[in-house]
């Protein structure tokens, strides 16, 4: 009995290693089934969302660094015929978190690396506004460089008219040295008050004449020449007509009444005095106005002017020994010739200044 104890016990072990063998062997092949459909499960659970993270991802990569050529066309396929809107909103897709999406990853699939910086999707409207501003300012470019060269050779242009015109100004002025010199001398006679109507007049023509002279200036000097060599003429008139009448005035003579001697000495001792009976008062006034008549056309010749009186006093004696019934010719006054001289004084002054 007690030897066959311990064999019945160890059947009993036996069978209960064996049952506990099965029944580990119908345990373990449910569980390893359970294990290999949740590893599947958790495959087709994150497959979507890796094809949908390279979608999101992929395509605005690819959109951006793809050529402008091919996102025009590509816009043209999508929208045919229909110009792009100026602004449109863009909704962004709802991206699951890439710390979720990583984490329900399996470990064979690489982790995205940190420096990849996120990509903003750009809206049709934006591309083609940046497409044309590009386009815009490649096309300008070349028009800019060339206003810029083209003001670039105005300004250097003009810097040598500048310097062209200085140099003229400088060689007008080396020029017109010696000619400014005759010019102060000549306006120097001309303010002169000394100088004669008839040398105005030729100076005023020779000044006309000369042909360096500013036209403003020859045109001034010739009209002036003109007014000054008519008054000559005038005044030469008036002199004339003064000695034409002192002519027609008769000179009446006085015999002595001291008779002459044959002695030749008492005859030379008796023509020292003279006796003669006295002129009565006609005669003396006609003398009187004959002697006036020849010095005042002296005078005039030498252009010595009467004073305004003289002249008025000689006129009124004219008057009276023609009775008033003959014209003498003669003018009023002698102003306006003096007030064309004085004219003349104040032009060459004006033009000395100018100098």
């Amino acid at each position: 009995m007690a030897d066959n104890k311990p064999e019945e016990i160890q059947d009993k072990d036996i069978k209960s290693a064996s049952v506990s063998n099965a029944e580990l062997d119908e345990i373990q092949p449910g569980q390893s089934d359970s294990k290999s459909s949740g590893a599947a499960a958790k495959k087709h659970r994150i497959g979507p969302w890796l094809f949908l993270l390279l979608i999101f991802i992929g395509l605005p990569v690819l959109w951006v660094y793809s050529p402008p050529e091919l996102r025009q066309q590509a816009m043209q396929l999508i929208n045919p015929g229909k110009p792009a809107p100026h602004a449109t909103q863009q909704t962004q897709p709802t991206v699951p978190p890439a710390e979720s999406m990583v984490s329900e990853a399996p470990s064979e699939y690489p982790a995205p690396e940190a420096d990849v910086q996120p990509v903003t999707a750009e809206t049709p409207a934006e591309t083609t506004n940046i497409e044309a501003t590009a386009d815009i300012a490649s096309e300008a470019a070349p028009a800019m460089d060339a206003t810029a060269s083209l003001q670039q050779e105005i300004d250097r242009l003009q810097a040598e008219l500048t310097g062209i015109q200085a140099e003229r100004d400088q060689l007008l002025q080396q020029a017109r040295g010696p000619q400014t010199i005759e010019l102060h001398v000549w306006m120097g006679l001309l303010i002169n008050p000394d100088t004669r109507l008839s040398q105005r007049a030729g100076m005023w023509a020779y000044l006309a004449s000369r042909p360096r002279l500013d036209a403003a200036w020859k045109d001034k000097a010739a009209r002036m020449a003109a007014l000054l060599d008519r008054d000559r003429d005038q005044l030469r008139t008036v002199s004339k007509t003064l000695k034409q009448l002192a002519d027609g005035i008769p000179e009446t003579s006085q015999t002595d009444i001291i008779p002459k001697p044959g002695n030749a000495y008492f005859a030379w001792l008796a023509g020292t005095f003279h006796l003669r009976p006295a002129a009565s008062s006609r005669e003396q006034d006609q003398n009187n106005l004959r002697q006036l008549l020849l010095n005042t056309a002296h005078a005039l010749d030498i252009e010595d002017w009467p004073d305004p009186k003289t002249w008025r006093q000689l006129l009124g004696a004219l008057h009276d020994q023609s009775g008033g019934l003959t014209d003498t010719g003669l003018p009023e006054s002698l102003g306006e010739i003096m007030m064309d001289i004085d004219a003349s004084r104040r032009l060459a002054s004006e033009w000395r200044e100018t100098l």
